[in-house]
């Protein structure tokens, strides 16, 4: 660059950038004037507020000292236990009313044959602990041994 091209454009761009700086500015205040309170979660509905404050609220919070005695001593509420029928529905029908990566279908003896050789027992501590694609205890940790032994005599055949 020569002397006159450095001078030239030493002049235009600080009108440039100060065009660029107005223009902002500029367009700043017409968003402010078009909508004025966005952003503001005060003058949203209180039901939309609700339902964000839900949305981002914590899932747990950190205990730094012991628990309280008082709230150790609540007994966990006690569910009755469900029969075969309803663990069957809720978590083993969605493979076994199909057959599913090759497991048994519902009350075929044809695709229960081998696995009656076995006896119950081992049938209820393979179901416990899991086997090939099926999860242990059927993908619900929260079901107890009778619950699944009750499952797998309502899935075997008559």
């Amino acid at each position: 660059m020569d002397k006159e091209e450095e001078t030239a454009f030493m002049q235009v761009f600080p009108m440039v950038l100060g065009f660029l700086i107005l223009f902002t500015v500029v367009i700043f205040v017409i968003a402010r004037m078009i909508a004025p309170g966005t952003g503001k979660l005060a003058d949203a509905d209180p039901r939309i507020v609700a339902m964000v404050e839900q949305r981002i609220a914590p899932l747990g919070r950190v205990r730094t000292s012991p628990p309280d005695p008082a709230e150790m001593a609540q007994p966990a509420a006690a569910t009755a236990p469900k029969s075969g029928e309803e663990v069957y529905k809720s978590v083993c029908g969605a493979c076994h009313d199909s057959g599913v990566l090759k497991a048994p279908k519902f009350r075929d003896a044809s695709t229960w044959g081998e696995r009656l050789g076995k006896g119950l027992d081992a049938l209820l501590a393979t179901a416990i602990s899991g086997i090939n694609q099926m999860p242990a205890r059927g993908g619900n940790p929260a079901l107890s041994d009778d619950e699944i032994r009750a499952a797998i005599e309502h899935m075997l055949p008559n």
